[in-house]
């Protein structure tokens, strides 16, 4: 038997959003195309995927929604915090240490400019010093203070 619905029914229906569809999907819910649910098919998958992780423990479906209902609200708390920000998703985190590496990465390549007017007619050891110091200059770009990175004192 088919019933047919768009993803909006198909998540009102098992009082779920979007997204947690989305992630049904994800992880083997059965899908006609985009926006389209085979409802009947969808609730057997969440008979046997999701209905079926709590059967053992109370075989009720209010005693399910409940459980999942505070698995939701868990999810908000941590949402908030996110929004709060005492957690950062990893996109921000990558975006911060992106712009670390690209910081090291310009200095490394600017080096081959820079440093052959520094060092001609130096010393080994005045050579040794322009290199520390670049080099320090560098370390330092990498690992400056930032939104998810203090800096140590």
């Amino acid at each position: 038997m088919e019933l047919i619905v768009s993803t909006k029914t198909c998540a009102i229906f098992f009082e779920i959003t979007s997204a947690t569809l989305s992630l049904w999907y994800k992880r083997g819910c059965p899908k006609i195309s985009h926006g389209k649910w085979n409802l009947v098919e969808v609730f057997k998958w969440w008979q046997e995927n999701i209905a079926e992780l709590y059967e053992n423990e109370s075989g009720n479906l209010a005693d399910i929604k409940i459980h999942y209902w505070a698995a939701k609200a868990e999810r908000e708390r941590f949402e908030l915090k996110i929004k709060q920000g005492q957690f950062a998703s990893r996109r921000q985190i990558a975006a911060e240490w992106a712009t670390r590496v690209e910081s090291v990465t310009s200095g490394l390549e600017m080096l081959v400019d820079r440093l052959p007017p520094l060092l001609v007619g130096k010393r080994r050891r005045e050579i040794a010093q322009i290199l520390s110091a670049e080099i320090f200059r560098l370390r330092d770009a990498y690992a400056t203070k930032g939104r998810y990175c203090p800096k140590n004192k």
